[in-house]
Order: C-alpha cells, then sequence, then structure tokens
C-alpha cells in the first residue's frame, strides 16, 4: 500500500498551521503533481484549496501555508 508513495507531509511547526512536503523520490522531480488539499474536523470539510506554487526536486522538501482556518481557541 505505501510502496509507490512518492511524498509524505506533515504538520510543521506545532500549532502555525503550516505543512511540510516531502518528496520521497530519488531522481524523479515532483513536478508533475497537482497539489490540493481537504482538512477535515470529525468527518466534516472545514477547508479545502489548492497549492499553487507547488514543485518539488527529487528527495527535497519544503514548507507551505495553505489557508487553513484557526480550528482551537
Amino acid at each position: 500500500k505505501r510502496l509507490q508513495q512518492p511524498l509524505a507531509v506533515e504538520w510543521y511547526g506545532g500549532s502555525s498551521r503550516r505543512v511540510k512536503i516531502t518528496a520521497k523520490t530519488d531522481f524523479v522531480p515532483l513536478d508533475f503533481v497537482h497539489a490540493s488539499y481537504v482538512l477535515e474536523v470529525d468527518g466534516d470539510p472545514v477547508a479545502f484549496g489548492d497549492i499553487e506554487d507547488f514543485a518539488l526536486e527529487a528527495g527535497h522538501s519544503k514548507v507551505y501555508s495553505p489557508d487553513i482556518p484557526a480550528l482551537l481557541p
């Protein structure tokens, strides 16, 4: 199931609402990927959008700040 996953996504910086995306490929840049997201809380979508400037070289990471509303007080 995880053999062909070309990227990894993780929260970056605690409560800063940023994500770090890492290209897990060794040689192929991910310039062919269209990056979009849906954030769900208890199964209900609360935010969605596209990452317009998405471009990752093989083996590199980049931090993005998608439009994610503050969900916690």
